[in-house]
């Protein structure tokens, strides 16, 4: 019924980038420390609830 594709046309600022960014990130040759420079903000939020959630235990 939609007539949504995978092309990104509608949007062209939003989505090249960062599709780049992940190419880049998960490829062979990225070196020492890929996963840490491969982290998002949001898996830094979800660090910082775990780590409260784990002291929530110890008080």
């Amino acid at each position: 019924m939609s007539s949504s594709n995978s092309s990104n046309s509608g949007n062209p600022a939003s989505g090249d980038g960062g599709q780049e960014k992940q190419k880049m990130l998960l490829s062979a040759e990225t070196g020492h420390f890929s996963m840490i420079r491969a982290l998002h903000l949001a898996d830094l939020v979800t660090e910082l609830n775990g780590f409260c959630g784990g002291e929530s235990l110890f008080k």
